[in-house]
């Protein structure tokens, strides 16, 4: 797939309306025409096109550069950094590294020491807000860094807490291995670690090793259970930062405070309502973020309102999922089958689950997405209301999970399988002992996560009279 198909692919209708009145000529008008009205992943046959125009190949790639040097001007006119943190958020990995290396080329034909600097900083910073996992993006990852030292050479001075930050980035490259699942015994060590940088840092002027630490302790006590732990301490920090140095956060500072509140906002309805409307405005001037849909969604979904949801993935989500990379079209099938869950509409959810099952496939595999994912097949299995099918499910997919190094109450994709394994064993006679199996499950840290499937499943077999 070329550079152009994916980056035309990844656009919602809306976003096709806007480019598809880009006017060209000659060649280059039709194979614009090929891709924006392409049906498959591959709409270009780049041989076939060559040989039949006879153009030489450099002229060809030429003319692809140029049609998607159009295109980004016409989506993102602003350019610079903006263009950089529009393709982070459509997981344009390609792109943002063939954009990172022609910007960062210009300044330093420029000689100019402070942009370089600066373009450096705010593309670290900008780093945390992309759905990027180290094993899947090698390059991009090695890039950044090389970002990070580079930076510091520009710098007039070296800072002490230097060394600090580019520990943070060699730990968050451990953190969650997904082709090996996941062990609380490999992933404490790293914590602490993290936590002991965390308190070496947290009062000093290094603000990029302050951000990293805290922001990457935050969403990993998030997303995996430890005892005496958790992210609101880290989301406050955040807060504070985001007040100590208004002007260097100004680029990230809305998503960012948000993205803090969620752990530490006891005005849920508020938080709900602006959630909201941040994903609507963002989306509109930079794009739809996977980050910032995977952050905010589940959250509005477990509020009640998937149907505004709905309306959103009408409005931005790509036109055709399905010509899309696998390892970006898993997340958004994934926020559609759990937005169809919330919604009732589990025929449409399970057929999201296939995609995305289907997705998860490769080199790109991630074994915690296949837990998650197993555990909603799980939930569909229920719904069918065969007892007997859905205790196989169960331990199958416990077994699966037991292989991959997960442990019981490490995750909250196990408390959900251990919890719906128990109450299957009550079925049709114990009613009492299912409802504390419900209130055992519900009291777990992380129950929030899966508790939506979990009370639909005792609804199904345990109705209230």
């Amino acid at each position: 797939m070329t550079l152009l198909e994916e980056f035309i692919y990844s656009l919602s209708k809306s976003g096709r309306s806007k480019i598809r009145s880009l006017q060209f000529r000659g060649v280059k008008r039709k194979i614009f025409s090929k891709v924006i009205n392409g049906r498959t992943r591959n709409a270009l046959n780049s041989e076939a096109i060559i040989a039949r125009y006879r153009l030489p190949k450099k002229r060809y790639y030429h003319i692809l550069s140029e049609l998607l040097d159009a295109c980004y001007h016409d989506i993102v006119p602003r350019g610079g950094t903006a263009l950089l943190l529009y393709l982070g958020n459509k997981q344009l990995f390609r792109h943002f590294f063939n954009e990172m290396k022609k910007q960062e080329a210009v300044l330093i034909e420029s000689n100019n020491r402070h942009a370089l600097e600066l373009y450096y900083f705010r593309v670290l910073l900008e780093r945390n807000l992309l759905l990027l996992h180290p094993k899947f993006n090698e390059e991009i990852v090695a890039e950044f860094d090389a970002y990070a030292k580079r930076y510091m050479g520009v710098q007039e001075s070296h800072h002490p807490d230097d060394g600090c930050y580019l520990q943070v980035l060699k730990i968050s490259r451990h953190i969650g291995e997904p082709l090996q699942g996941f062990s609380i015994r490999k992933m404490a060590p790293l914590i602490e670690e993290l936590e002991d940088i965390f308190e070496q840092v947290k009062k000093g002027e290094h603000i990029l090793a302050k951000y990293a630490v805290s922001n990457t302790l935050m969403m990993v006590l998030s997303r995996f259970h430890f005892a005496d732990k958790s992210p609101a301490p880290y989301a406050a920090f955040g807060l504070q930062l985001i007040k100590d140095y208004p002007a260097v956060f100004a680029p990230i500072k809305d998503f960012y405070e948000l993205e803090c509140l969620q752990f530490i906002s006891a005005d849920e309805k508020n938080t709900i309502a602006l959630f909201k409307h941040y994903l609507m405005t963002s989306s509109k001037h930079l794009g739809p973020s996977l980050y910032y849909i995977g952050s905010f969604v589940p959250k509005i979904l477990r509020s009640g309102d998937y149907a505004w949801v709905l309306q959103y993935m009408a409005k931005y989500f790509p036109y055709n999922i399905d010509l899309l990379r696998d390892d970006v079209a898993i997340h958004y099938r994934y926020i559609e089958m759990i937005t169809y869950v919330y919604a009732g509409r589990y025929s449409d959810a399970e057929f999201s689950f296939h995609k995305a099952f289907a997705a998860n496939t490769g080199r790109n595999r991630n074994v915690n997405s296949d837990l998650l994912l197993r555990c909603y097949d799980v939930f569909f299995v229920a719904m069918r209301g065969d007892p007997l099918a859905l205790e196989k499910a169960v331990d199958r997919q416990i077994r699966y999970a037991q292989r991959h190094g997960y442990e019981r109450g490490e995750t909250y994709q196990i408390v959900f399988l251990k919890a719906v394994g128990n109450l299957v064993k009550t079925i049709g006679f114990d009613t009492q002992k299912a409802a504390k199996t419900k209130e055992k499950f519900f009291s777990t840290s992380g129950a929030e996560h899966l508790g939506f499937l979990f009370q639909r499943l005792y609804e199904k077999y345990f109705p209230s009279r």
